[in-house]
């Protein structure tokens, strides 16, 4: 909201938006949803997330019969199973990018499944989109995208072909497209000496016996060393690996 009313003080230094740089993909699609449908339309979002959920599990029940070779039993499975997955329904509700971006990797793997069948730029587009809006919303999921591109190697060296190696590109570029895009949207409103948390905070964060029952959980630890060591990535980075390896031992 602030962000659509030019207010772009959250991208300074040791503010939200700097520190989770990595949010700035799914702020970028609330602000579109806010405009289109009212500032602080949350329940807009929330009807995206509900409308992501069939394009998840039909993209998972194209695959099912694509790797059951359309036995009717794994599909009629796979939708029992869906139907008794809480989280699919749970997670909806929340103002995050879970149900979105799940739904996009599902996505992404089906139109791989077509591009190793038959590869257009058609399907190259929509496979490289998916995944790349995928990664742009949750960061976690380039998991996917490299485990894709994994399987695409193995592929190209069994047998090489230029539409195995025009699928591969389009996963590359489809996640550059967005991860190098986003940032590039904000360039002119982002202070020179604002950064970013490193991703290894989290992982220390992870190590954490907090003595109440949620060993391992979120306990801000991971701001906390940012801060202390003035919002310095290199400093913060430094710090954090020490704290692992005091940890390992």
């Amino acid at each position: 909201s602030a962000f659509n009313r030019g207010d772009f003080s959250s991208l300074q230094r040791g503010q939200y938006a700097a520190i989770y740089r990595q949010q700035l993909g799914l702020i970028t699609l609330l602000r579109g949803v806010f405009l289109l449908f009212g500032d602080g339309n949350f329940r807009a979002f929330q009807l995206l997330s509900a409308l992501m959920i069939p394009v998840l599990v039909w993209s998972g029940f194209r695959i099912t019969a694509r790797l059951s070779d359309g036995d009717p039993a794994a599909q009629l499975l796979y939708l029992l199973f869906m139907v008794l997955c809480v989280p699919l329904y749970g997670y909806a509700p929340y103002v995050y990018g879970e149900i979105c971006s799940t739904a996009l990797c599902m996505l992404a793997v089906w139109l791989l499944f077509l591009c190793l069948e038959r590869c257009t730029p058609l399907r190259c587009a929509a496979l490289g989109g998916s995944i790349g809006l995928a990664v742009c919303l949750r960061e976690n999921s380039l998991i996917l995208a490299i485990a894709m591109l994994l399987v695409l190697c193995i592929k190209l060296l069994s047998s090489f072909s230029v539409k195995r190696l025009a699928t591969a590109g389009a996963v590359v570029c489809g996640v550059l497209l967005f991860q190098l895009g986003i940032p590039a949207a904000y360039r002119s409103v982002t202070p020179a000496d604002s950064t970013s948390m490193p991703a290894v905070c989290w992982v220390a964060m992870g190590t954490h016996d907090r003595g109440d029952g949620w060993a391992g959980w979120y306990d801000a630890s991971n701001v906390k060393i940012f801060a202390e060591n003035g919002f310095d990535p290199a400093k913060t980075s430094a710090a954090t690996k020490a704290e692992l390896r005091a940890y390992a031992h």
